[in-house]
């Protein structure tokens, strides 16, 4: 990109430019020009692309966002997470976009999604999950549960059915207090899921 002709004391928006900051690499192998700016908050924003900076895509620090505050906290990830799912480029759109997944579009605004979530029991450690899988990303379809939890609601995790129950060989281990590998071992060698959790494991004499 030809170096733009910017005079320090420059504003754009909220932004007050600086100087020129280090060139950037695209992915596709451009190189483009960055400025350091002060924000009117008083917080220094470095290598913004110039070209965000002259067109408006980029208009403060992030004051002007209410929820920057926010962007680390474990919540927004899971609500960017859940955004990037329904999108077409997702790398595994397979099982979200192309079975027309959707998103709750007040959830769009993370204040809405972190609304929701406080009032729904939300601690970091849980992940969200949707009970049915068919279904997209709405306030009655959506929980907070364990990993575990979340793993065996997963359309790839297989269920067995075990005294009236449909539940993965993770929840059946523990539910019936059984070694997870014993168990697992024992149905991928073809054995019933019966015998894998009701069949004692032999002990060996110590010589």
């Amino acid at each position: 990109m030809k170096r733009l002709d910017i005079q320090p004391g420059t504003i754009f928006n909220k932004l007050e430019f600086i100087e020129y900051g280090q060139k950037k690499e695209l992915p596709c192998g451009q190189k483009v020009l960055t400025a350091n700016c002060k924000c009117e908050c008083g917080n220094i924003k470095e290598n913004i692309l110039v070209l965000h900076l002259v067109r408006n895509r980029i208009k403060s620090c992030g004051c002007l966002n209410p929820i920057h505050n926010m962007r680390r906290t474990k919540l927004h990830t899971t609500w960017r997470a859940m955004c990037n799912r329904v999108r077409k480029t997702y790398f595994e759109r397979k099982y979200y976009f192309d079975k027309g997944i959707t998103l709750f579009e007040d959830w769009k605004d993370f204040r809405n999604f972190r609304d929701w979530a406080i009032l729904n029991n939300y601690v970091d450690g849980l992940q969200i999950d949707r009970i049915d899988n068919s279904k997209g990303y709405y306030p009655n379809n959506c929980r907070f549960v364990t990993q575990e939890e979340n793993l065996a609601n997963r359309d790839i995790t297989k269920k067995y059915n075990y005294k009236g129950e449909s539940l993965s060989i993770a929840q059946l281990a523990r539910k019936y207090n059984k070694n997870y590998d014993t168990v697992y071992t024992r149905v991928k060698n073809g054995k019933s899921i019966d015998y894998a959790i009701e069949t004692p494991v032999r002990q060996f004499k110590k010589l």
